[in-house]
């Protein structure tokens, strides 16, 4: 118990926003959790106590909703009446499962919730069910921020969200729980308000919220994009025609979303130069020139040195053997997820 306490103290000083179980002793780990928990759940265990029970719970508070990202053990769970009268919480909680399963109840409707799905839960209401060993991402919305959408929240209580936005939905919510930097305030009212239009617009669907949720659409295509551009980037058939294919985004909607970076085979050409400049940046790196660039997509090894050399000032060659590690004077675009919300109107 003196460990548990200790941690305690810890988690409220250092770690106000996480949790982990990993510090302590086996034997203690479900104890602790469950305590933790108490005011919204009633956990019970699915396997011995004494063989330990391995949370990290990492939560952050974005003024209006809160993000919790959960990686944790199988277990039992159980949102009483007790628990509705003892904290006289009635926030949604938007659930999106990354790995295990979800077996719940609520008012009699049955949910199995698999990877990739997307639920509503309310705390207004009892639930109970089951956790595999799972990863989740929770979002806990306020009654009192999201009102005007209660009516649509509370309909799919329990229930799967199908809509045509629900993958941008789900994207956002993978891509905000992996910010791992202390957010400014301008950040987090960035990710509060494209949040919650976007939720907006997925609960009603009405055009009116939809128009009003284009920034935010916009920034969230944009990065499935630069991501599957960054993941694909050494396949030489990687083009606006592949892209659109494969993602089932119009060739129109991709030179929109490019336009301000020159379209797409140009921020295709600039991606696989900037792969190349920070894999010879790399000193641990010890592929040859040609095969970065092979990696990367190119396939004019001449070609690729001329291109380097205009956009870096050296050829590769001239970069491998003179070891040039810094990277003073060199920038690359600021298009990370929070950069692209900041910037978006």
């Amino acid at each position: 118990m003196k460990q548990i306490a200790r941690c305690e103290r810890k988690m409220q000083s250092e770690y106000k926003n996480n949790i982990s179980t990993q510090d302590l002793e086996k034997r203690d780990q479900f104890d602790f959790f469950s305590q933790t928990v108490t005011n919204f759940y009633s956990l019970s265990p699915v396997k011995p106590i004494e063989d330990g029970y391995e949370v990290n719970v990492k939560a952050m508070d974005f003024r209006g909703f809160s993000l919790v990202h959960w990686n944790m053990d199988p277990v039992d769970f159980h949102h009483t009446k007790n628990h509705l009268a003892l904290n006289g919480l009635d926030h949604w909680i938007l659930t999106l499962v990354l790995k295990g399963r979800i077996d719940s109840v609520s008012g009699g409707d049955f949910v199995q919730e698999k990877q990739g799905d997307l639920t509503v839960k309310s705390f207004g209401k009892t639930f109970s069910g089951v956790m595999r060993k799972n990863e989740l991402i929770s979002f806990y919305l306020s009654r009192n921020e999201f009102q005007d959408i209660a009516a649509g929240l509370d309909a799919l209580t329990n229930k799967k969200i199908c809509s045509t936005l629900t993958p941008l939905v789900t994207y956002f919510m993978k891509s905000t729980a992996k910010i791992d930097e202390n957010l400014t305030s301008s950040q987090i009212e960035a990710v509060r308000k494209s949040f919650s239009i976007l939720i907006r617009a997925a609960i009603q669907e009405t055009p009116d919220l939809v128009s009003e949720a284009d920034p935010a659409i916009n920034v969230l295509k944009f990065n499935i994009v630069k991501d599957f551009i960054k993941n694909n980037i050494g396949n030489r058939g990687l083009n606006t025609e592949f892209i659109s294919t494969t993602l089932k985004i119009s060739k129109r909607s991709l030179q929109y979303l490019f336009k301000e970076r020159g379209g797409v085979s140009a921020y295709i050409k600039s991606s696989r130069l900037e792969y190349c400049y920070r894999a010879l940046m790399d000193s641990s790196d010890k592929r040859l020139v040609s095969t970065i660039a092979n990696d990367a997509g190119f396939t004019s090894p001449a070609l690729f040195s001329r291109q380097f050399k205009e956009i870096y000032g050296f050829t590769p060659t001239e970069m491998r053997n003179e070891k040039i590690t810094s990277s003073s004077g060199i920038t690359f675009s600021g298009d990370s997820f929070l950069d692209l919300l900041l910037r978006s109107k």
